[in-house]
């Protein structure tokens, strides 16, 4: 049985042996069995279940035993003897953290969060952020235009051909244009707090009779303050 390796066909064996050799603690038990004839079995050990799963012991009234002659002369005392040598110098057990260790890991950990939040109060990550921000917003997927809106612009040949800015009858045409569509909201960008006639009268009746229109706006202290599109309507109310 010195040479059994070589003539291991199918190779039943090296599976039994490369079995015991990937736990320590199963060649330990093994160990035990061969020199005591039997060991009890344990219900809750994962090490006397995975030990009992390998075949080469078996569970006979309670306790572990080994299966079979060929298995105990092949696996003997002094081939278990010789491979726990070899596993126990390679063998390291982790090591505890000391308290000093876990000491000098937490204050690490403290001055790290520390220094950070400074540097972010200061402004000093700032750039950074924002460049990794804009690196990850460039690498989102391409979005679908949404059909529901509708952008409407004012472009530069718009200006030259009817003036800048645009006069208060064209705005009106083209908000009840747009309220014709039923829309179910009418966004303006544009500030305008004056008239710019032609057409200012029509302009403050569209504001009045087209409900759903938002203009952005900067408000003051009081009516008189406010500076958006649809302003002019504020002040055509409160004008005394």
């Amino acid at each position: 049985m010195t040479y059994w390796e070589d003539k291991d066909n199918p190779t039943h064996l090296k599976y039994i042996r490369d079995y015991l050799l990937s736990d320590i603690e199963l060649l330990r038990l093994y160990q035990i069995i061969l020199k005591q004839g039997e060991v009890k079995f344990n219900n809750n050990s994962h090490i006397h279940i995975s030990l009992r799963l390998s075949g080469i012991v078996l569970k006979q009234q309670g306790k572990l035993v080994v299966f079979n002659k060929i298995y105990q002369t092949v696996f003997n005392q002094d081939w278990v003897a010789e491979k726990l040598a070899g596993l126990e110098s390679n063998f390291k057990p982790p090591q505890p953290q000391s308290k000093k260790s876990r000491i000098n890991l937490v204050f690490t950990f403290l001055t790290s969060v520390g220094i950070v939040i400074l540097l972010r109060s200061l402004g000093l990550l700032q750039y950074w952020e924002w460049t990794l921000y804009d690196y990850f917003f460039r690498l989102r997927p391409v979005e679908s235009f949404d059909r529901r809106i509708v952008i409407v612009g004012i472009n530069e040949a718009d200006l030259q051909k009817y003036g800048v800015p645009i006069n208060d009858q064209l705005m009106a045409e083209l908000l009840q244009k747009l309220h014709s569509f039923q829309p179910r909201a009418i966004g303006i960008n544009i500030y305008r707090d004056s008239p710019r006639r032609p057409g200012y009268q029509n302009l403050i009746t569209a504001l009045e009779n087209i409900p759903n229109i938002i203009g952005i706006e900067k408000i003051g202290f009081g009516c008189d303050n406010r500076v958006s599109f649809d302003s002019l309507w504020y002040k055509s109310k409160f004008r005394t």
